[in-house]
């Protein structure tokens, strides 16, 4: 199996340990009814503010550090690179997710996708999701991201 030329930087399990890991994407239920739209700018704190807010209450993980506002402040500050954030809809257009990352190219070259929030900083950087939408979110972001690779 070749290996994938790119790799994602996440949290690994609950707690403090966190990785860069090369990005294998296993098989869960398809749904072709997932809209995903790529984010390139910080528009997208303003833009999906209440969206994200309402996004939180209804995922198990609501903390402060995934508002708009903590990971605005955030980027404000840090800018590790460009943002990249993955925001995916059902076809009604409610939000079901938001993969908050930003990319940028390590030292040997290689493209690296980071979570915004920054692991340096915060033990809770995660992508967020409706409770009931997990499994179709992460899906859906798999196969996006191995067919934009």
């Amino acid at each position: 199996m070749a290996r994938p030329n790119f790799q994602i930087v996440c949290l690994c399990g609950i707690g403090l340990w966190f990785s860069i890991i090369d990005v294998w994407f296993f098989t869960l239920p398809k749904d072709e009814n997932v809209d995903i739209t790529l984010y390139e700018s910080e528009v997208l704190f303003d833009e999906l503010a209440a969206e994200w807010g309402d996004l939180l209450e209804h995922s198990t993980r609501n903390q402060i550090f995934l508002t708009p506002i903590w990971l605005k402040t955030w980027w404000d500050v840090y800018q590790p690179g460009t943002i990249w954030a993955l925001v995916l809809r059902d076809k009604a257009g409610q939000l079901m997710g938001i993969a908050p990352w930003y990319r940028t190219t390590g030292d040997d070259g290689m493209r690296l996708i980071g979570a915004i929030g920054g692991v340096e900083v915060t033990d809770y950087v995660d992508v967020i999701t409706r409770q009931e939408s997990e499994e179709v979110v992460y899906s859906a972001l798999g196969d996006w991201l191995a067919a934009h690779k």
